[in-house]
């Protein structure tokens, strides 16, 4: 690949009720782009929001032709999205501690779907 690998790591979290007690431990993949440079290693940066004119406008047409306007909270909206462009990602370190997996020093995973 041409551009730099980007770095990865896991976050753990552990969850627990209202009481202090143990509910269970999460586990996610996240990657470390804040290596990256705008124009080099990515080409766009947006994010889908609607401005506040737009969305009055809308909730206005909305009310002159008597429909029913709905709202969602999407909070994972951008997860899980295809990527365009070629990212590699290098694998967490200590992968091979899980006893399962056999990772060689200089492996490399491509993107295909959007991660933290």
């Amino acid at each position: 690949p041409n551009n730099k690998p980007i770095g990865s790591r896991f976050v753990l979290k552990v969850k627990r009720d209202e009481n202090g007690n143990f509910v269970k431990s999460k586990a996610r993949l996240v990657a470390q782009g804040y290596d990256q440079k705008l124009g080099y290693d990515y080409f766009q940066l947006s994010s889908p929001v609607m401005s506040k004119p737009m969305i009055i406008l809308l909730l206005s047409i909305a009310q002159v032709l008597n429909l029913n306007a709905y709202q969602a909270n999407v909070k994972n909206a951008y997860l899980n999205s295809s990527v365009k462009e070629d990212i590699y990602l290098k694998p967490p370190h200590g992968m091979n501690l899980l006893g399962e997996v056999n990772i060689t020093d200089n492996e490399l995973w491509k993107l295909l779907k959007a991660i933290y």
